[in-house]
């Protein structure tokens, strides 16, 4: 064990081995990987690898610091006109090509019961794979860090292998690690006196495993301050805590939070990003949002579907929305990329295209609501969509109706059911 007054001594040590490794890398990582010769050569050199032994085991107990994790988070960075001149812009760079950019801070919104935890699950495990994620390309293997104060231990270690099982993942080692249900607020740091032990932790596991993405679910329950209310704090946590960690270790962050009560899918709204809890203060500290939302029409009980959209994103285009379906089977729960909305939730032209389909198939060219309903399984889709998917053919001409309930294919197409 060694005394906390013995650390003073070990300082020009660290500083040396940092020098001589070269900046910016981890003395911890290079004594705790290195190999001694043996037999030792001499006394002095005894001496030195006890010395190095004595300073490894301190920076393991934590009283002596990293290098590379004493960060001064309150360094101004100032930059001249002159500057601007000569300085290129990086190209964006992506942990998951248009949807989560390197380095960056975002949001993963949606209304309650949404699959809002799963769709970030789905990224993790795709982001930690190296898997496509929705018809996008992950360009490597990241690490990602879980803080949940939603869902805990038990739900979340359900869910996650589960969801592996159907990636085809679960005999993989993937570089993710969670923290569930630890009480952590991300607001409170404390004081330089007395600094707060778990943040202090937390900023020590985020300095040690390097995460590439930092998901946070859900930012209500990790904060002290309430999201809707509280603007100054807003501001506070984002500028002080938020964004100089971000620049310290280039990781992403992610958090899941919800919509404004009320307005909870009203896409009615001119600006969709009005609608996320918090409004426009929050939001502008965001350079990428992502949502998610259940479609009110579902094609059949084995299978839910989910519309994937990107709301903001700064540095680069955004893109169409996506549809994936989430289905439940003995192989786990497989998540499948199914196209764009416009291809394949337009609820009631899928219907009626496939009650179409199926009235062709069966040569059937009289038919009652009844009797179709009876058939939503076989055709495809919910008897909840059925009768809209009727008057889209009523619409269309292909079906007229005699009376109430009763349905008749329209002369020209009662001759392709013949053929």
């Amino acid at each position: 064990m060694v005394k906390i007054n013995e650390f003073e001594a070990m300082i020009p040590l660290r500083d040396k081995i940092s020098k001589e490794i070269g900046e910016g890398k981890s003395v911890k990582e290079y004594l705790n990987n290195k190999e001694y010769p043996n037999p030792i050569s001499g006394e002095e050199e005894a001496k030195e690898i006890a010395a190095e032994w004595k300073l490894k085991d301190a920076m393991n107990e934590g009283i002596v610091k990293d290098v590379e994790t004493e960060i001064d988070f309150d360094k101004l960075e100032v930059y001249s006109f002159e500057d601007m001149k000569t300085y290129v812009p990086e190209p964006q760079q992506w942990l998951i090509e248009n949807q989560i950019p390197k380095a960056e801070i975002g949001f993963l919104v949606g209304k309650r019961g949404e699959r809002k935890t799963f769709l970030a699950l789905f990224l993790s495990l795709c982001l930690a794979s190296g898997k496509e994620c929705m018809n996008d390309k992950v360009p490597e293997k990241k690490k990602v860090l879980w803080i949940e104060e939603e869902t805990g231990k038990d739900n979340l270690t359900l869910r996650t292998i589960d969801m592996a099982k159907g990636m085809g993942l679960d005999k993989e080692k993937l570089d993710i690690r969670f923290i569930s249900y630890s009480g952590l607020k991300l607001d409170d740091e404390g004081t330089e006196i007395s600094p707060n032990k778990k943040f202090s932790e937390f900023r020590k596991i985020v300095a040690e495993f390097k995460p590439d993405l930092i998901i946070d679910d859900c930012l209500q329950r990790s904060v002290n301050f309430e999201v809707d209310k509280d603007n100054a704090s807003i501001s506070k946590f984002f500028t002080e805590i938020v964004r100089p960690m971000t620049r310290a270790y280039g990781c992403s962050w992610l958090f899941i939070h919800h919509l404004r009560k009320g307005l909870n899918g009203n896409t009615r709204n001119e600006d969709p990003l009005d609608e996320v809890r918090g409004g426009s203060e929050l939001v502008n500290y965001a350079r990428f949002v992502l949502s998610c939302s259940v479609p009110k029409y579902q094609q059949s009980d084995d299978c839910e579907m989910v519309v994937f959209k990107v709301l903001k994103m700064s540095n680069s285009q955004k893109t169409p929305a996506k549809v994936i379906s989430f289905t439940n089977t003995k192989e786990g729960l497989k998540i499948v990329y199914e196209g764009e909305p416009s291809e394949v939730l337009a609820g009631e032209v899928q219907c009626g295209n496939a009650i179409q389909e199926y009235l062709f198939d069966n040569q059937i060219f009289e038919f009652t609501t009844g009797e179709i309903n009876e058939k939503a399984d076989e055709i495809g889709f919910k008897k909840t969509l059925i009768s809209s998917g009727l008057k889209y053919l009523l619409e269309k001409g292909v079906l007229e109706k005699e009376k109430r309930g009763h349905w008749k294919i329209c002369g020209d197409s009662s001759q392709e059911v013949l053929r």
